[in-house]
């Protein structure tokens, strides 16, 4: 009888994590006009970082790795979104999408619209030597 008492008492708290992490995912796309959720080690989430920082200072990164509830976080994605892979973009409280997503729309000059459309304080931008100032400037010539 104390086994099943312990696994009730046990499947209790997940059911309150995974609450947890909900609310705190929800609350940050809320809080955001721009929230990326991410992991330190990953390369795309770091591209993207480069990206998004060269358009704004007010991207909130979660870095989900230094999380005790990550999991639980990705978790609560998944149910939002589809998917518990990170980078996951979301502009004005809506999912915009991973790395692929958002130099895409950077590519075909679509993002800044969508970030000013969100009321994102836009960073003044400076034409790139190596580039000129193209849409498609290698994320590596940022000036």
């Amino acid at each position: 009888a104390d086994d099943g008492a312990a696994s009730a008492a046990g499947d209790g708290a997940m059911a309150v994590d995974e609450a947890v992490g909900r609310h705190f995912v929800a609350g940050a796309i809320k809080r955001s006009r721009i929230v990326v959720f991410s992991k330190s080690t990953c390369g795309p989430c770091k591209r993207v970082r480069s990206l998004l920082d060269a358009y704004t200072e007010e991207v909130q990164y979660v870095q989900l790795d230094a999380r005790a509830d990550m999991s639980d976080c990705q978790d609560a994605l998944e149910q939002l979104t589809g998917r518990r892979t990170v980078p996951q973009v979301f502009v004005g409280g809506k999912m915009l999408g991973g790395s692929d997503d958002a130099f895409r729309k950077h590519n075909c000059g679509t993002l800044a619209p969508a970030l000013e459309a969100a009321g994102v304080a836009m960073a003044p931008r400076l034409p790139c030597g190596l580039c000129r100032g193209c849409r498609s400037l290698p994320i590596e010539c940022q000036s």
